[in-house]
Parts: C-alpha cells; structure tokens; sequence
C-alpha cells in the first residue's frame, strides 16, 4: 500500500512534466501564457479554500488555520528573497520562475503527504484532491518553465528541476501513507494551513502579478474559469 501511495503521488504531480514538456513543442504567446497562469491560479484559490483551509478548521480551529498560514506565508517569502539573494543578478523571468518553483514545491510535497495520508484513513483516496492538485500543477510548470527559457536555462535544468519535485511528491506520498495515518489530527491540519498560507502569499507575489501583467483584463476571467473548474472536480 506504501507503493500504492507512492504511485498516486506520483500520479498528481505527473502533470508538472506535462506542462514542462509542452513548452518543448510549443511556445505560447505572451497573452496565452497570462492567460494560462491565471487559469493556474484560480485552481489554487479553489483548493485553498475548499480542500486546505476547510479541511485545516474541521481538524484543528481557527487559530491553528491562522498560525499555520502566517507560518507557510513566512516561509515562502523568506525562502524566496534567499533564492533571490544566493542567485545574485537574474532577470525579472528568472526571478518569477524561481518563486514558483518554490510554491510548487512547498504546495505540493504537503499535499502529496496528504494523499498518502487519505489512503489510509479507511474512507478511500480522495480522487478530488488528486485531481485538483493535477489540474493546478500543469499551468505553474508551464509558466514556470518558460521563465527558465527565457533566462537562459536549459531544457536539461527543466527536466532535472520538476523531476525532483515529481519524486519527491510521490515520496512524501508514500510517507504520508505510512506514518500520518495515525498521528493526530492537528498534524494533518497543521499541514493544510502552513500549504495554504504559503500558495497564497506565492500568488500574491508571483502568479496573479504576471497573469495580468501579460494576459490583460481577460486573465480575471479566466483566473474565475479556474476556480469553477477546480471548485467542481472537488
């Protein structure tokens, strides 16, 4: 069942190599790629919303949905600027693709452990949340990638970045499985908060910012697309 858990991990965050692999065959235009990363966004919103902070309030309080994001927020922020500084002089593309990597990896490794985690709570896999962290992924890989491009990086860097966060979800996955099962509550919601607080401080910073910076006034229209979108396969 650990394998189990390990390839639905593996699953969900497969999509990150989807929209890698689409910038291989494909360069959007830079009003599709707004477009594109608002769409990301309002799938995030959703899951922030009605996975993360819903579930981060049943299973613990308030306060500990409060504590949590402030700390994921913190996190992602000073996780961030220390990028930034131990990188030196990048491009503004650079910049933005860095953080979102970032947000990728701090969204999805404790949402992987909370796939594991759903395994084995004896009420079945949540298809909903596997499918809502899919649907979110592929965009932000998408952009992300694209920013890598345009400073300079190669495709190798790509592959070797999101393949990392690939193994690494469907590992923490599997940890999920094997040792959240049973540990308390508070722990689970605790994870939820501190994910919520920091995709929502990353799209502050990162994704809604460049969203309308290069697809317009229309991206708040599809920004809303991706939450209905999101909202309904949960």
């Amino acid at each position: 069942m650990v394998l189990t858990a390990i390839a639905w991990g593996a699953l969900a965050a497969s999509s990150l190599l989807v929209g890698m692999a689409l910038t291989f065959v494909w360069t959007p235009s830079t009003r599709t790629r707004g477009l594109v990363l608002g769409f990301g966004a309002g799938a995030l919103f959703s899951a922030i919303a009605f996975e993360l902070a819903d579930e981060a309030i049943a299973l613990g309080s308030e306060v500990l949905l409060a504590a949590g994001m402030l700390v994921g927020a913190v996190v992602f922020v000073g996780g961030s600027r220390l990028l930034e500084r131990g990188a030196g002089p990048r491009s503004g593309a650079d910049a933005d693709s860095r953080s979102i990597v970032l947000g990728a990896g701090l969204d999805g490794i404790p949402e992987s452990l909370a796939i594991g985690a759903s395994l084995a709570s004896g009420t079945g896999l949540s298809i909903a949340l596997v499918a809502a962290v899919a649907l979110s992924n592929l965009p932000e890989s998408l952009g992300a990638t694209i920013g890598m491009r345009e400073a300079g990086h190669s495709r190798r860097s790509a592959v070797i970045v999101w393949s990392g966060l690939v193994v690494l979800s469907a590992l923490a996955s599997g940890a999920g499985y094997a040792l959240l099962a049973h540990a308390p509550e508070e722990v689970g919601a605790s994870l939820d908060a501190f994910t919520a607080g920091a995709v929502l401080a990353m799209l502050a910073d990162t994704m809604i910012p460049d969203a309308y910076r290069d697809g317009g006034r229309l991206a708040g229209l599809v920004t809303v697309v991706g939450f209905a979108a999101a909202f309904l396969i949960g």
